[in-house]
């Protein structure tokens, strides 16, 4: 395959038109990812000062009462058990229970 001077005369300057324009595309996808770094780090510290909105359902609310009321009920009973098991403790006497069939000597002879 030999170029003719003709073609020389064309394909030589086509090869630095070429380069100029491979340098200014990877120069441009260099500019974009630094645009699109700089945009993202934007927008992150945006999120970052911005409050989080939470958005409370009224069910959530509904479920606390709830929680809160239950939680009073035991308060409650856990009152009441404590000064009822108080009152049985005077009330009764200590009685050891008999076994029906355990015996109550245990034989130690070896």
């Amino acid at each position: 395959m030999s170029l003719k001077l003709v073609e020389l005369q064309i394909a030589i300057p086509k090869t630095q038109e070429i380069g100029t324009i491979q340098q200014n595309q990877s120069n441009k996808l260099i500019h974009d990812q630094a645009a699109m770094a700089s945009a993202s780090m934007k927008t992150s510290e945006e999120q970052r000062s911005k409050p989080m909105e939470v958005n409370a359902s009224p069910e959530a609310n509904i479920q606390s009462k709830q929680q809160s009321e239950q939680d009073k009920q035991r308060k409650g009973r856990n009152k009441q058990t404590a000064a009822n098991l108080d009152a049985v403790e005077e009330t009764n006497v200590h009685v050891p229970s008999v076994h029906p069939y355990k015996g109550k000597h245990v034989d130690l002879t070896v």
